[in-house]
């Protein structure tokens, strides 16, 4: 079987496909992308052996064209990344991939482990619930909820974002951020499934749990996995408690984004290297500013509120990378922030809520 397909088409197809490879040395097939083709269409699958990924590429094929191949996908990506010719042929044999565009190669197909035919990813079934859910919602994931993913914690739930009450959650030692969502489900998503949510590109997705599994659907791209299975270890209510308190967050003031970032960018010049990792410095509020100051008071900047609530004046230790997430999460050029005396500071954007609780003094 032979057919043509534009460079630029199957070079996002494949870049988008490439995401869900593990490339894990035990398992041969998490190195593998299987290509197919059926009823016109041309479809990518990739697997780290617990999240599949679908890239399907539609209407790009003759009707009649049936194939099924597989091969290294690092190879694959590299050779089509590295093509300027408009268009790539590839021909399909039993043994092989012949390979034109601006130069020809051949590459292997990657044997099932009877060497009866190409490697074949095995499909994750997933049947239970589904939902129809906006994809603005799904990659507010990875805006709002990326800076506070736990990396390593002493509960491990907290490393995956929570799905609960129509909201989605994370939290590490840094802060707790929510963002509201119209999903109604409980259940906790791993990483590596949140972080192909940047190739949905249709405007909602079908999702569907059922069985510890979950699959999201879109005209072009499907993602199939498993869930975390320590979902009731991640305290949620204890979070929303926190993160809706009108007690704890009851004074509104608004600054400038870009103003605060500069600010925060200089601050940054100023941080000494025992506080890099965290960058601990202090902030003072006043009736009418912020001041940004270093731990050893060599950096000093003062920063307007464009609206303010706040009367009384706090002085509070504040770690520079959490704080910095927050606010360039942001999608608008305002930061209303909500300094509580205890608790922390709570930006507020578009449904969403970021709680960037005060550091401890060393």
């Amino acid at each position: 079987m032979k057919f043509e397909i534009g460079t630029e088409t199957l070079n996002s197809a494949v870049n988008k496909a490439y995401k869900g490879v593990g490339n894990i040395g035990l398992f041969l097939i998490t190195s593998v992308l299987g290509i197919e083709g059926k009823d016109g269409n041309l479809k990518l699958t990739s697997t780290d052996n617990s999240r599949n990924v679908e890239v399907i590429v539609r209407d790009v094929l003759p009707k009649e064209a049936e194939f099924y191949t597989a091969t290294n996908a690092s190879l694959l990506k590299a050779l089509v990344n590295k093509t300027d010719s408009a268009l790539i042929s590839l021909e399909i044999f039993d043994d092989r991939i012949v390979f034109n565009g601006d130069c020809s190669a051949n590459l292997d197909v990657m044997p099932n482990d009877e060497g009866t035919g190409a490697a074949r990813i095995a499909p994750i079934a997933v049947e239970g619930n589904t939902q129809q859910v906006k994809v603005s919602d799904l990659k507010k994931f990875l805006t709002y909820l990326k800076a506070t993913v736990a990396t390593s914690i002493e509960n491990p739930a907290y490393t995956a974002y929570k799905v609960c009450h129509n909201k989605a959650l994370t939290y590490n030692n840094f802060g707790t951020n929510l963002v509201e969502i119209g999903w109604d489900e409980d259940v906790l998503i791993p990483v590596p499934i949140v972080s192909t949510f940047d190739l949905l590109e249709d405007e909602t997705a079908n999702i569907t749990v059922g069985g510890n599994k979950i699959r999201i659907e879109t005209s072009t791209v499907v993602v199939t996995g498993s869930l975390r299975e320590d979902c009731d270890e991640f305290e949620a209510e204890r979070l929303l408690n926190i993160i809706y308190s009108e007690k704890m967050f009851s004074k509104t003031t608004v600054l400038d984004k870009k103003r605060l970032l500069d600010a925060l960018d200089r601050l940054s010049l100023f941080i000494g290297n025992d506080d890099k990792k965290l960058g601990i410095f202090t902030i003072e509020v006043s009736k009418d500013a912020i001041m940004l100051l270093s731990s050893d008071r060599n950096f000093v900047e003062k920063v307007g509120f464009e609206k303010n609530e706040f009367d009384g004046n706090i002085q509070k230790s504040v770690g520079y990378s959490i704080l910095k997430a927050a606010v360039a999460s942001l999608q608008g050029d305002k930061v209303t922030a909500n300094f509580g005396e205890g608790g922390g500071i709570r930006i507020v954007e578009d449904k969403s809520y970021m709680v960037i609780p005060y550091a401890r003094k060393k």
